[in-house]
C-alpha cells in the first residue's frame, strides 16, 4: 500500500464519520436535489456534519500543494454550499512532513474572489524559476 493510501486509512480510522467516495450523491441527498451537478475532483476523504451545516473535505499532499485547478473546484463546491448557508473546510496533510492545515470559508472567500488566479499565477512563476535553475 502506498504511503498516500496508509496516511488516509490512519486518519479515517481515527476520525469516524469520514467517507472516501459518493461525496457528491451524499450532498445531493442531504440537500434533497443536485446541488452540485458534476464535482470534477474526488477528496482523498469527506465528512458531512448536518448539525453544523459543514462539508469537510481531507486532501494527503505529496511532492506539491493541492494542484490549483483542484482548488478551483473546490472554490466552486464552496460557493454552491455558501449560497445555502453551508461551509466547507479542507483539511490538508503535507505526506513528508505529517502537517496539517485547516482552510476555512474565510480562506475560500479568498481564493474565490482574488486568489485562484494569482495562486496559479505564483506557481507558474516558481516553475519557471525552477526550470531555470542550473542543474548539478
Amino acid at each position: 500500500m502506498r504511503e498516500h493510501e496508509l496516511v488516509i486509512q490512519d486518519f479515517l480510522a481515527k476520525n469516524p464519520g469520514w467517507r472516501k467516495h459518493g461525496l457528491r450523491k451524499e450532498i445531493n441527498a442531504v440537500m434533497g436535489y443536485d446541488v452540485v451537478g458534476r464535482l470534477g475532483f474526488i477528496p482523498d476523504a469527506f465528512q458531512i456534519d448536518v448539525d453544523a451545516q459543514c462539508v469537510r473535505l481531507l486532501e494527503v499532499d505529496g511532492e506539491s500543494h493541492t494542484l490549483p485547478e483542484k482548488l478551483s473546484l473546490m472554490c466552486d463546491l464552496w460557493m454552491c454550499l455558501d449560497s445555502l448557508s453551508w461551509s466547507m473546510e479542507l483539511t490538508t496533510i503535507n505526506l513528508f512532513t505529517g502537517s496539517v492545515a485547516i482552510t476555512s470559508d474565510l480562506q475560500f472567500t479568498k481564493l474565490w474572489h482574488d486568489g485562484i488566479e494569482n495562486y496559479v499565477q505564483s506557481l507558474a512563476r516558481l516553475r519557471d524559476a525552477q526550470s531555470l535553475r542550473p542543474i548539478l
